[in-house]
């Protein structure tokens, strides 16, 4: 069984409301995830367990806390669009079209990832899920931190998602370092992932985003 540390800090914000920035716990926040540290807060959709994707120990710790094969992707947030294009490669028509029409917003979009940032781990090609969040807060976190934050759900590896931290397993909230509390969530559906690592999308979870509004965007209907 992994450890389970001390919570040092449990904040509680109104994720939903635009007008509250939290710059000062953000701030702080930004720190930890610095230091390598665990996060649950919430998203738009579900609450998620956050930390540096370019850290390899805290992913493993994540993986470990999850009881996740550390071989599996995980996605991860972006502040903006700027900030994903530094991570992907290129974007074809496809990918465009659904950057352009959903994001901010619960669409996770699978990309070839930029080589720079994944060459040394192996030597096969990698991909990369990410999204801009519709949520104010994650993208002023993701923009205070300076690089994109894990964003897979907040529970055990096959397990179901939740909604408020009531709802997560106390053996992952004991687990973390920071617990983020908005409050029970709007959203009970996790981001629809999209794959646009070849020229023809595919839909690899239908969520948040049902699939009739991705044919929509992209004006054909996609292979099932």
């Amino acid at each position: 069984m992994h450890s389970k540390p001390v919570i040092r800090e449990i904040i509680r914000i109104d994720s939903e409301n635009p007008k509250c920035n939290y710059e000062d716990e953000i701030a702080r926040i930004s720190e930890e995830l610095d230091r390598g540290k665990l996060i649950i807060y919430p998203t738009e959709t579900v609450y998620g367990l956050g930390v540096d994707f370019q850290n390899n120990s805290a992913m493993k710790r994540l993986c470990d806390v999850k009881g996740r094969e550390t071989s599996k992707q995980i996605s991860v947030i972006a502040a903006d669009r700027q900030m994903a294009l530094q991570y992907i490669e290129k974007p074809n028509t496809s990918a465009s079209m659904l950057m352009e029409m959903f994001w901010p917003g619960p669409l996770t979009i699978v990309f070839p990832a930029n080589k720079k940032y994944f060459s040394k781990k192996s030597e096969r090609s990698f991909t990369l899920g990410i999204r801009v969040p519709g949520n104010s807060f994650c993208r002023n976190l993701a923009e205070k931190f300076g690089r994109p934050i894990t964003a897979t759900s907040a529970n055990f590896s096959g397990e179901k998602e939740s909604i408020s931290i009531d709802q997560i397993h106390k053996d992952v909230v004991n687990s973390v370092d920071i617990v983020i509390d908005g409050g029970e969530l709007l959203s009970r559906i996790p981001s629809t992932v999209i794959s646009v690592v070849n020229d023809y999308p595919v839909i690899l979870r239908e969520g948040a985003i049902p699939r009739n509004k991705i044919e929509e965007c992209l004006g054909r209907e996609l292979v099932k």
